[in-house]
């Protein structure tokens, strides 16, 4: 009965074991589908789940990569034994090249003097000496200008056919010839070198031992840019900062002359030396640059500087005017009722044309009429038209048949009769400038940059506009300037 029992408890466990197994295989089965079935389907999930575990739990550090940074540790030095090697083998190939040819040196410019300005010089390249150059560029009215309008005196100078006229006509002036007494306008199309001409005849001056009244840029005593009063004893508008700039200016560049000569006296009293004037024209000039010097002291320093330069014979006088127009436009200046003053109502300018009036009689009885007129020395005068609103004024000095034709506007030129008047009554010589250019002078030309390689100032859109501005707005008047410059 035991047996029995034991047999039938070993044939249950076993069908028990076999349906286990059965059902683990199929359990299995099924458990390892669906496992496959759930990773297939949730594998995006199941990754964007892992990247948000991994930025919740861990910072990704940032690694910051520098633009264009060096080499972060110095070259070996096999590797710049190699790129000297290679250096070294490149340029000894290239000068055992049957074409190559050592580079010519920069060449030297003589420097400019007097003795320049003659026929066997035409052709040649100067450069200004640097003492000229920095008593030329102190000028101050070069400071209300911007800073590149000294540019031009840096440059090298060809000399010219009109350049050795100019020297011919100033050393009739330093010795007294009355053929100088006239004043000389230098006439040319825009860029002709018309500045650069009286630069050189500023050079020239200083050279000779001439007293110099170098204005360099005319048109700042007319632009409404320095302070203005009205006087009643002068009866003109004065500018007391522009007047000490100026008396500033012509000491510094005649210091020896002026700490010589006497102030003169006036017969009426009205002006010139008194008896509490300085002895010398140095001390007037110093007493007028005094911080408590009135608007007026300023200018009657500047009269009678200029009455003094005008009557003596000792030293020769050299004036310069470039942009003479304003000496015959309206101003930008007004009065108390808004309207326009004109040049002339301006105690400088007034001054300087006075100068002009003067040089145009010569005779002993027509300067005691005419007292600001040079016993010995010259006027040279040039245009620019680099400001639109000045071109018919230029056009009058340059062409004085033009009185009754239109402006570059197509308008008829209205212009005062006054400036018109006075401009007849300056009778003024003419010296051209704007001749075609030579081969030789053009070979120059390429010469230069080499030899002043600081000197040449970028062309950049202001210049550009400055000559388009000069030109009228006319194309076709722009282009044939630059063809007749550059024939």
């Amino acid at each position: 009965m035991a047996a029995s029992c034991h047999r039938c408890l070993r044939s249950a466990s076993h069908t028990v074991s076999l349906v286990s197994s059965s059902l683990r295989q199929v359990l299995g089965e099924a458990t390892s589908s669906s496992v496959a079935r759930s990773f297939s389907t949730s594998a995006p999930a199941s990754a964007a789940a892992a990247k948000v575990a991994t930025k919740k739990g861990q910072t990704k550090k940032k690694v910051v990569l520098r633009k264009n940074a060096p080499a972060s540790g110095p070259r070996s030095a096999a590797t710049k034994k190699k790129s000297d090697s290679v250096t070294q083998a490149a340029s000894g190939l290239s000068k055992t090249s049957p074409f190559y040819h050592d580079p010519a040196p920069p060449p030297s410019l003589d420097t400019f003097d007097a003795g320049c300005l003659a026929n066997l010089n035409t052709g040649k390249l100067f450069k200004l000496s640097d003492e000229t150059t920095t008593a030329l560029s102190t000028s101050s009215l070069f400071a209300l200008r911007g800073k590149q309008s000294t540019d031009f005196l840096k440059r090298p100078i060809i000399l010219r056919k009109h350049h050795v006229q100019l020297g011919n006509f100033i050393a009739a002036a330093v010795r007294g010839e009355p053929t100088s007494s006239r004043p000389l306008l230098l006439t040319g199309a825009t860029g002709s070198g018309k500045s650069v001409t009286l630069a050189i005849a500023a050079a020239y001056a200083r050279d000779a031992g001439a007293i110099l009244l170098y204005v360099p840029q005319s048109l700042a005593m007319i632009n409404s840019s320095t302070s203005y009063v009205y006087s009643n004893t002068a009866q003109a508008y004065l500018q007391p900062q522009l007047t000490s700039d100026f008396l500033k200016d012509l000491l510094s560049q005649n210091r020896t002359a002026l700490g010589k000569l006497t102030p003169r006296v006036k017969a009426d009293g009205a002006s010139g030396a008194s008896s509490s004037t300085p002895s010398t024209l140095e001390a007037i000039i110093k007493r007028a640059q005094a911080p408590n010097a009135s608007p007026w002291t300023k200018h009657e320093a500047l009269e009678t500087c200029i009455l003094t330069l005008a009557e003596q014979t000792e030293y020769p006088v050299i004036v310069v005017i470039d942009e003479a127009e304003a000496l015959f436009s309206p101003s930008q200046y007004r009065d108390a009722d808004f309207r326009f003053l004109q040049s002339y109502e301006l105690a400088l300018p007034r001054t300087l044309l006075s100068m002009l009036l003067g040089a145009a009689k010569h005779t002993e009885s027509e300067l005691a009429t005419r007292p600001f007129g040079l016993r010995r020395g010259a006027i040279i005068c040039a245009t620019t038209a680099s400001q639109s609103q000045f071109i018919s004024t230029t056009k009058i000095l340059t062409e004085p048949t033009s009185l009754h034709q239109v402006g570059p506007s197509g308008r008829p030129i209205d212009l005062p009769r006054k400036h018109i008047q006075h401009l007849h009554a300056c009778e003024f010589q003419r010296l051209k400038c704007d001749e075609p250019i030579t081969l030789s002078e053009a070979a120059q030309l390429c010469i230069g940059p080499q030899a002043l390689p600081s000197s040449s100032a970028p062309l950049d859109d202001e210049a550009l506009l400055s000559k388009v501005i000069e030109s009228g707005g006319n194309t076709l008047r722009l282009l044939n300037s630059l063809k007749q410059t550059l024939m």
